[in-house]
């Protein structure tokens, strides 16, 4: 039936007696059915007679009505339709629902676009905001648009339970893949859509906030951005705020609430440190209430602080990670791009001013320093430094920018700023009121003075910007710290002894440690301080040499000791402590080295935690030769590189290679220590070794053949054919090392292929031995490399099937497209082995169609209790994590958004769920998968799960896998 206003003509009316015998019979149908209902002819008659019964065809209806029911979009109606009709019908088996946010992610992901009502100005909205995604670095009057060539941050999980320190606040770079990573570029998706980012000042969380809103507009969806602090001025909620203050900035009617329902939204909230402690939890609950009213809306909050998060949040928590070296050299051709040996002036510059070097891990202050103009010789050597050259730009645009100056004398308001910095930080507040702002101003000038052009100066040199009416704040917290402990400076010396008590606690610890860097006459307090009792970290005396290495200035022997104090602290201190310890030292307390330091360097197991960085920069060939025969001499086993010292190391060339294979002809030797030495051979710098030396080591025939091999491999010169023997028994003999270093010269030939089907053909090698092979591919060949030889080995005749298969897996998991969609066709036939391999690597491919198909083919299939529980956990493998599978059915997991085919998978596991036939684990491990993907029939179901297995009398709780899954049980339910 349609709705009248839909009907284009009235239809006709056919009296009983007129109708033709099909229309009488279907009367006498109705009249039969109704029979036991005491209902006449007559009484159906007059019913009937008030009915309106159209018949429309399937054609009429696409043809006629469709356009009138679909709404924009860049599809024409029909195929719209018949886009949705097949959605409906594949869901109908399952009695699926749409809610309309999941809808409008899944016809997104088909390539649909739903267009707006016109009214509301959406286009000229995303048109705005896109505009503004810019990047402005304070001071300098450079801007640059956010496009393909944003540094997007790199971030890992938060650690909740780490313990708050001072040291918080100081980036400590990560190198390499962390294995909590997270791509924040991916927001937002499935699984990916509650997110609250962590980091200190001048980490970019605003310009990330610009970088996602402008990225989710040009995806067709409506994101707004809201400052904390303007919303926690506003006494409605999150709704009201948006339909009044946002649609009133950007002259726009959007119905957000609309918007909201529709999967339109997504919501950034920008600085909830910004509010008094009291409105953050009143922040956090209006958070929370939205996020309950409209559950399906992404949202996105920022914070300085995680502890400013004063109520519990299901929200994901990542950190910004502070720069490293890589990153810095992205930065530098984003802002300098065309400054040839920039870079490399710049770094080595950086190893000598080890504190601007942790400063600039900062992407503030490296942009500022990029973007002054300076040449490297003109670089400040400390933090205060490059503070002062930031507060001078923004005092003074005017000598950068070519403006004319506004008539207020930039000396008069420095100690304007100064003030309010102290009176803000006092207070414990980000910024200033309109009102106290005009008092300090008034009482800094004089009377009678005009106070207005100096406001207005402030704000158009950006010392301050406006947060909302009447109410301004300093753009980083950093600034304010470094103006307010100026002013402590000038003004309030004679309580900094009582003030440094709490100097290693927010918000105080960055103003009196800046305090402490520019005291003119730092040795009395310091000494005073480090009298008093300290904790069991340390926490005291490590923020007095945090001061030092950020340049305070003391004595010798004050620094002596500080140096004594550390010494003792880092090697009993706790694993993420002795890092930070170590890293202390590294930058500020090496030179000169005391004795207590130098017995430490030799400590191996500080060789991770600052001590091989100590030895790299210092780049002395003794100190290196001397902590290098220490390590010999003493127990190698399972020391399989130097890390940071490896550098220094390999600068003794032929030295470094005599000394280790002196180490491995000594009597005695173990089977660990020789392969020790091998693998520290290999991580030796062949351009410092001679191809001499090398082949010596190989051909000696004294040492073991996977050393030989190492030397083999590092030579310059093509495979020398004397090696291959080598290689050959190498590959019969048991071992990871010794095959690995086999398949390293391997992949040194001509045509690696051809060695590798040879190998992988051998009569005296297991399967599984034949799959380890693959696993030893060198890290260093790119994936798509991998996938190649993978995948060319799969289409060998000669090659066993299994074998085949299992390449064809590996290529897969090496990104190669071809090879999955074979897999994924042939999952109704696959062995369970290699169905769950392949499901496990789904993390490489991102197609949601794919998913389809898969599911398609397991529910041709009959599977064993066992086995619906084993392919479970691959299915949430495969949709949560990015399974990096270097041996078969081994590797390391990395962290990755839900996979946008996940919820495909809820109907079949809460199928597989609630059948009856598992064994107790089994069944809390299918109840645990499907909560993984996010059922809300999950949590019943692990609840009865977990009563099944903690009322078995079989079951073992000191077993390692029971326990976990118990443990992941209770930890979902609470």
């Amino acid at each position: 039936m349609l709705p009248p206003n839909n009907r284009r003509r009235r239809p006709r009316r056919i009296h009983y007696e007129a109708a033709h015998e099909g229309q009488r019979s279907l009367f006498s149908k109705i009249e039969t059915a109704l029979a036991d209902y005491a209902v006449t002819a007559d009484d159906i008659r007059a019913l009937l007679s008030r009915v309106d019964v159209e018949v429309y065809s399937h054609a009429s209806i696409e043809r006629d009505h469709a356009p009138l029911w679909m709404p924009d979009s860049n599809r024409d109606p029909s195929s719209l339709l018949a886009l949705l009709r097949d959605m409906v019908g594949g869901a109908s088996i399952v009695r699926g629902t749409f809610e309309p946010a999941r809808l409008m992610e899944r016809l997104t992901s088909e390539g649909v676009v739903i267009g707006e009502p016109h009214g509301w100005g959406a286009d000229s909205y995303r048109g705005v905001l896109t505009g503004k995604a810019v990047i402005e670095v304070p001071g300098t009057g450079v801007v640059k648009p956010i496009d393909e060539t944003f540094i997007w941050p790199r971030a890992h999980r938060y650690d909740r339970s780490h313990r708050a320190d001072f040291d918080d606040e100081v980036p400590n770079p990560w190198f390499g893949l962390r294995p909590d990573s997270v791509d924040l570029s991916n927001f937002p998706s499935a699984g990916f859509d509650r997110v609250v980012v962590v980091s200190g000042p001048g980490f970019g969380k605003s310009t990330l906030c610009l970088s996602l809103a402008k990225s989710a507009a040009g995806r067709g969806l409506l994101p707004a951005i809201i400052s904390v602090h303007e919303l926690s001025k506003q006494e409605g909620g999150i709704g009201r705020f948006l339909q009044d203050q946002l649609n009133a900035e950007f002259e726009v009617s959007v119905d957000w609430t609309r918007a909201a329902e529709t999967g339109l939204l997504v919501l950034f909230f920008d600085g909830l440190d910004e509010v008094s402690i009291d409105r953050r939890a009143v922040m956090l609950e209006r958070v929370k209430t939205f996020s309950l009213r409209y559950p399906t809306v992404p949202w996105l909050l920022t914070v300085r602080d995680a502890a400013a998060l004063a109520a519990p949040t299901d929200a994901m928590l990542v950190e910004l990670d502070a720069l490293d070296t890589n990153d810095i050299g992205r930065y530098i051709s984003f802002y300098r791009p065309n400054e040839a040996g920039f870079r490399e002036r710049l770094q080595q510059a950086f190893t000598a001013r080890p504190d601007l070097e942790r400063l600039t891990r900062i992407p503030l202050f490296l942009a500022i320093l990029l973007c002054s103009g300076l040449e490297v010789s003109e670089l400040p050597s400390k933090r205060t430094e490059l503070l002062e050259v930031h507060l001078d730009l923004l005092f003074r645009p005017e000598q950068f920018k070519g403006t004319i100056s506004a008539g207020v004398d930039p000396a008069a308001l420095r100690p304007i700023a100064e003030l309010i910095a102290y009176d803000c930080l006092e207070r414990e507040e980000i910024g200033v009121d309109a009102r106290r702002l005009e008092a300090s101003v008034r009482n800094a000038l004089g009377a009678g003075q005009p106070v207005q052009p100096a406001l207005d100066r402030l704000i158009t040199c950006g010392v301050l910007r406006p947060s909302g009416p009447a109410r301004f704040v300093f753009p980083f917290p950093v600034v304010q710290e470094y103006l307010a402990a100026c002013y402590i400076l000038d003004f309030r010396m004679e309580g900094i002894s009582g003030r440094l008590s709490s100097a290693s606690k927010r918000p105080w610890a960055q103003t009196l440690q800046f305090v402490l860097e520019r005291h003119p006459h730092p040795i009395p307090l310091v000494t005073n301080f480090l009298a008093q009792d300290d904790d069991a970290f340390g926490t005291g005396m490590r923020l007095m040499a945090r001061c030092v290495a950020n340049g305070m200035s003391v004595a010798p022997s004050l620094k002596t000791e500080l140096t004594r104090r550390l010494c003792r602290l880092w090697p009993s201190a706790a694993w993420r402590l002795r890092g930070r310890v170590g890293a202390l030292i590294a930058a500020a307390f090496c030179d000169p080295m005391i004795h207590e330091l130098r017995a430490l360097l030799s400590n191996r197991w500080l060789l991770h935690h600052g001590a091989g960085t100590i030895v790299a920069q210092i780049k002395a060939p003794d100190l290196t030769r001397s902590i290098l025969a220490d390590f010999l001499t003493g127990d190698i086993d399972n020391l399989l590189n130097l890390g940071e010292m490896q550098p220094a190391v390999s600068a003794l060339g032929n030295e470094a290679l005599d000394m280790y294979v002196t180490r491995a002809r000594r009597d005695g030797a173990s089977e660990k220590n020789l392969e020790a030495i091998s693998s520290l051979i290999g991580h030796l710098d062949p351009t410092q070794l001679s191809d001499e030396c090398l082949l010596a080591v190989a051909l000696d025939e004294r040492l073991p053949i996977y050393m030989r091999l190492e030397a083999f491999g590092l030579r310059s010169t093509p495979v020398d054919p004397r090696a291959m023997p080598l290689v050959q028994t190498a590959l019969g003999m048991p071992g990871y090392h010794t095959r690995s270093v086999a398949v390293e010269v391997i992949m040194k030939l001509k045509d690696p292929g051809s060695f590798l089907r040879d190998a992988l053909m051998r009569s005296d090698l297991e399967m599984k031995e034949k799959l380890e092979l693959l696993g030893y591919l060198p890290r260093r060949l790119l994936p798509a490399r991998k996938a190649e030889i993978c995948r060319t080995l799969a289409q060998e005749d000669g090659i066993p099937g299994e074998l085949r298969r299992r390449l064809s897996i590996f290529a897969a998991r090496y990104g190669d497209a071809d090879s999955m969609c074979g897999l994924v066709a042939a999952a109704d036939r696959l062995p369970i082995k290699d169905l769950r391999a392949t499901i496990a690597i789904f993390g490489h491919h991102r197609s949601r169609s794919l998913v389809e198909t898969l599911i398609r083919r397991l529910k041709e299939r009959t599977f064993s209790p066992s086995d619906r529980a084993g392919l479970t956990s691959s299915i949430v493998l495969g949709m949560t994590g990015l399974f990096q599978m270097d041996m078969f059915e081994g590797g390391v997991i990395d962290a990755a958004p839900l996979h946008q085919g996940a919820d495909l998978f809820l109907p079949l596991l809460e199928k597989w769920t609630a059948m009856e036939d598992y064994e107790p684990v089994d069944g809390l491990n299918l109840a645990e998968g499907l909560a993984r993907l996010g059922s809300q029939a999950a949590l019943s179901a692990i609840e009865r799960r977990l009563k099944q297995v903690l009322g078995s009398n079989d079951i073992d709780l000191l077993d390692s896998d029971t326990a976990a899954h118990v443990g992941h049980a209770l930890t979902t339910l609470r």
